[in-house]
């Protein structure tokens, strides 16, 4: 397993490290990677391959001016993924790198890992086909008022009954035309046919 370290910021800006299953970074001479300012610990922080994991790891080594992962001040053991940024004492920065078949096996070991992590699946019931519940037919019946009637009835086409008050039918009694008798000509009206029918006759002659 071999990794790359890249220094971007820094006196060393633009070296590249190969990381392999072990390095060290400080200050002091015997480092894997060595970083020569006040800000850097002697021995500052390490990087380490954990085979059971497939993954590398970093970890601060009680340095003054901590370390940082993208951003983040490291407490304990970090893991390291591709093109992550490791910054020492505030001041200079490192891109870790892994390269592109490492990356797949470190996937494809974790994603085994994964799936042996993961529970049994239990067998699953056959499916069952569905059916839907009979349609129920609803049939409204009539109330039929007059059991011996077949035909439907008719709708009424002479309109609402009117109503009319006592005088006006007394007027069209006292008017109708009885059977038998002929209506009196336009000439005359009605008014002039009502006082002749009540005109006294002439007093008889007394001579």
């Amino acid at each position: 397993m071999q990794a790359n370290f890249f220094c971007k910021t820094g006196a060393l800006a633009g070296a590249n490290y190969e990381i392999g299953e072990h390095a060290t970074i400080g200050r002091g001479q015997d480092n894997t990677v060595v970083l020569t300012d006040d800000v850097v610990s002697t021995s500052h922080a390490r990087i380490a391959f954990d085979s059971a994991a497939a993954g590398y790891y970093l970890e601060d080594l009680g340095s003054t001016n901590g370390t940082r992962l993208d951003g983040v001040p490291v407490s304990g053991r970090q893991r390291l993924g591709d093109l992550h940024v490791v910054t020492f004492g505030e001041q200079h920065d490192f891109i870790f790198v892994i390269p592109p078949d490492e990356g797949r096996q470190r996937e494809s070991a974790e994603r085994l890992e994964q799936r042996r992590q993961e529970p049994v699946a239990q067998p699953v019931e056959p499916a069952t086909r569905y059916e839907p519940p009979p349609r129920l037919t609803c049939r409204r019946w009539a109330h039929n008022r007059n059991p011996g009637r077949t035909s439907p009835r008719q709708p009424n086409r002479r309109g609402p009954r009117k109503t009319a008050c006592p005088w006006t039918r007394l007027h069209r009694r006292r008017w109708s035309r009885p059977r038998g008798m002929s209506l009196p000509p336009r000439s005359m009206s009605r008014r002039s046919v009502f006082s002749r029918s009540r005109r006294r006759p002439p007093p008889p002659d007394r001579r």
